[in-house]
C-alpha cells in the first residue's frame, strides 16, 4: 500500500511532496518506480501512484517519480511500536545487542562471499571511499557490493534466494549486514527442530515449499532452525515486554544497559514456588514495582488478564500491543514443575528444582523434595 520502502502518506506539508532523486550517486535509478518489484495496489499498472497523481488535494508528481524514503508513513501517537523501529538503533554490530532477539549476528564477510563481493578487486578513490564511509564507518563497505545503496537495500530480497550458506536480515545498521544464526551440530551441519541433519543441498533448508516470505507467527521459515528468541518466534515485539519506562527511561543514568531494565522474567512467568504477581522487579523497577495488571492496550483490553483454562488451572493471558488479534497463554514456571499439572515439563522441572549439594557430593538430586534454601 505504501510502496517498496514505505513511502510516506502523511499530509505534513514539509515532507509530503519530497521526491527521490533519479540518481543519487550510488548506482542511480532511485526515482524509477518500477525498478524494485511490481507496482503497489495503489498504482495504475504504469508505475504511477494514483494517490500521488491526480487525487484531490495531492500535487501532481512527475510520472514515474517516487516519494522520498525515510519518513514516517504517518504521524500518530501510538503504543503499538514494532520491533522494526527499535532495531533502527539497537543493532550494534560486534556485541549483537538486539540482533540476538531476532536471531542474527554480524556477517562474517565469508558466508556466501561470492554474492557479496565483486568478482574483481575494487580500488575505490578517496572520494568514493568517503562517500561510503561517511554513512557507514565499516572499512570493508567501500570495496564490497553493499557500497551501492540499491544493492544494500535489496540484500534480503535478491541475495537470500541465491545464498547457500546463510540468510541475511531484512535490516542493516547504516550499511552493516547481519546473517542468521542457525542451529548446528559440532561439525557445523544444519539441524532441524528434532535435531536431525538438514542436507546442505536441501532446497527447503532455508525456506519450505509454500512458505511465505515472512513465516507466520510460531513457525520456522525453513527446515533448518533459525535460532531466534522464543518470544520473537511466538510473535512478541520488544514493546510487549518493555513498557513505558524501559522505552523512555526514568530520568536516571545507568552504567550498563542491563541495569536500566525494569522488567524481570518472574514478573510474567513467576517462579517454581509462586505464580507471577505482575509487578516489575528488574534492576530499574520502582520500589514496589509497576502493576502490569493495570495496563491496557489501545483497544481498551487488558494487556494481562488472569483466567481459568479447560483443566481448571489458572491461566495468564497476554495480549499483543501491536496486533489486536494476537494473544498468548503465558508459560508459568510453577505449572511446569508440578507433576499434577497438565503443563508439567520434566526438563523444566529438573532445571528449576536442581539441588546445589551435587557440587560437593557428586549426587545431583532434584525435584519437589529439595528445600528452597537448597536449590541451585
Amino acid at each position: 500500500k505504501y510502496g517498496r520502502d514505505g513511502q510516506t502518506a502523511t499530509v505534513d506539508p514539509t515532507i509530503k511532496d519530497k521526491l527521490e532523486p533519479k540518481d543519487d550517486g550510488h548506482g542511480g535509478g532511485h526515482g524509477k518506480a518500477a525498478e524494485h518489484g511490481p507496482p503497489s495496489p495503489d498504482h495504475d499498472g504504469q508505475g504511477v501512484d494514483k494517490a500521488a497523481h491526480g487525487a484531490e488535494g495531492v500535487p501532481q508528481h512527475p510520472i514515474g517519480a517516487q516519494k522520498e524514503k525515510g519518513h514516517p508513513i504517518q504521524h500518530a501517537f501510538t503504543k503499538a511500536i514494532p520491533t522494526a523501529q527499535c532495531m533502527n538503533c539497537h543493532m550494534h554490530q560486534p556485541n549483537i545487542f538486539l540482533n540476538s532477539y531476532l536471531g542474527y549476528t554480524m556477517w562474517d564477510y565469508e558466508s556466501d562471499a561470492p554474492l557479496m563481493w565483486p568478482e574483481k578487486q575494487k580500488y575505490p578513490t578517496i572520494a568514493e571511499k568517503f562517500a561510503v564511509l561517511d554513512r557507514n564507518p565499516e572499512a570493508a563497505a567501500a570495496i564490497g557490493k553493499w557500497a551501492d545503496i540499491d544493492f544494500l537495500r535489496n540484500v534480503y530480497d535478491d541475495v537470500n534466494p541465491k545464498a547457500k550458506d546463510t540468510q541475511f536480515a531484512d535490516y542493516h545498521g547504516h550499511g552493516w549486514n547481519f546473517r542468521a544464526i542457525f542451529k548446528r551440530d559440532r561439525e557445523g551441519n544444519l539441524l532441524d527442530a528434532t535435531g536431525n541433519i538438514v542436507s546442505p543441498d536441501d532446497p527447503e533448508k532455508f525456506r519450505k515449499s509454500g512458505m511465505p516470505e515472512f513465516a507466520p507467527v510460531g513457525e520456522q521459515k525453513g527446515k533448518a532452525v533459525h535460532m531466534m528468541d522464543i518470544h520473537a518466534e511466538k510473535g512478541l515485539q520488544c514493546a510487549d515486554c518493555h513498557f513505558s519506562q524501559d522505552s523512555h527511561g526514568n530520568g536516571l543514568l545507568y552504567g550498563e544497559v542491563a541495569n536500566a531494565v525494569e522488567i524481570g522474567c518472574k514478573d510474567c512467568h513467576g517462579t517454581a514456588d509462586e505464580f507471577p504477581n505482575l509487578r516489575t522487579s528488574g534492576p530499574a523497577a520502582p520500589p514496589k514495582g509497576t502493576d502490569l495488571s493495570l495496563l491496557r492496550n489501545q483497544d481498551g483490553k487488558r494487556r494481562f488478564e488472569w483466567t481459568v483454562d479447560a483443566n481448571g488451572e489458572r491461566t495468564l493471558i497476554q495480549r499483543s500491543i501491536v496486533d489486536p488479534t494476537l494473544e498468548w497463554k503465558v508459560s508459568l514456571v510453577k505449572e511446569s514443575v508440578d507433576r499434577s499439572s497438565a503443563h508439567f515439563n520434566p526438563l523444566a522441572a529438573r532445571s528449576k528444582l536442581m539441588s546445589k549439594s551435587g557440587k560437593d557430593s557428586g549426587k545431583y538430586d532434584w525435584g519437589p523434595g529439595i528445600a528452597k534454601a537448597g536449590l541451585a
